[in-house]
């Protein structure tokens, strides 16, 4: 019987997780990986929006004549926005290619924005439901708690 019991606990203090109402665990245990997943596709989509704009840039650099005064080309570099690059004068002379680039760059940032803000809401919501889930078992469970609260703490590098 005494080896039960010790087994049981071990088990517990191994799987903290383990130690509260098994179903409850298991849906903490996914919205922390969900949580985590969204946050790596919001990574994911920082480093491929800032590849995009960078790859951009890199070309209107090069169509740019000489002649533009350097304020206006660090201007219109470090624009990173389709409609207010279009407003440079200078892109009206270049020509239709790194124009059309440049309006096919601004869809896909405007779609990685759309996706972003979904996303983070998503992530908001499991927060939120997580930090209801902390404030009711704090008291009770600190060890799942702090548990639960360094979970939360780990970036996307981090897991890799």
């Amino acid at each position: 019987m005494i080896y039960k019991r010790l087994a049981f606990g071990t088990m517990c203090f191994i799987n903290v997780l383990g130690c509260i109402q098994p179903p409850e665990g298991k849906v903490i245990e996914e919205k922390l990986l969900q949580r985590h997943r969204l946050i790596c596709q919001m990574d994911s989509l920082s480093v491929q929006t800032t590849a995009l704009w960078d790859s951009v840039n890199a070309i209107l650099q090069s169509q740019m004549p000489d002649s533009v005064p350097s304020q206006e080309r660090n201007n219109l570099l470090a624009v990173r926005n389709a409609d207010l690059i279009s407003m440079f004068k200078i892109f009206s002379k270049m020509d239709l290619a790194t124009q059309r680039m440049v309006q096919e760059a601004g869809s896909r940032d405007a779609q990685a924005a759309r996706l972003s803000r979904t996303t983070m809401l998503n992530i908001e919501q499991i927060n939120r439901w997580l930090d209801s889930t902390l404030v009711r078992i704090s008291s009770n469970n600190p060890l799942l708690a702090q548990s639960i609260r360094s979970q939360m703490a780990k970036t996307c590098q981090e897991s890799n």
